[in-house]
């Protein structure tokens, strides 16, 4: 856990606030991923640049209400909004410092 939280408060620190927040981890964090939430709609564009650099990102887990599970068919535009703006970047312990500095660059990057 340590090296995940390290890894994590290494990309909050270098990654642009212009980009996005991460989400908050409390004293109970596993630190098992960095969530980050995009200021502009592009987590598939950006999921789909750093897998083309050997970096897998994953996306948020479906909404509750757009699974099957969810009995009623609702619309929550606030909650639907973050859909492609949330990202879950890899902090894991076999990281090297090379592969967030790589993390860092693709995701401060404007393309």
């Amino acid at each position: 856990i340590k090296t995940r939280k390290k890894h994590f408060e290494y990309l909050r620190k270098k990654i642009n606030t212009d980009i996005g927040y991460f989400t908050e981890h409390d004293e109970y964090s596993s630190y098992y991923l960095a969530t980050l939430v995009l200021k502009q709609p592009h987590s598939l564009k950006l999921r789909k640049r750093l897998k083309k650099a050997n970096l897998d990102a994953s996306f948020h887990y479906p909404f509750l209400h757009q699974t099957k599970l969810f009995y009623v068919s609702t619309s929550l535009p606030k909650l639907e909004s973050l859909e492609d703006r949330i990202i879950n970047l890899p902090i894991h312990q076999n990281l090297t410092e090379e592969d967030l500095d790589d993390i860092i660059k693709i995701t401060n990057s404007k393309e």
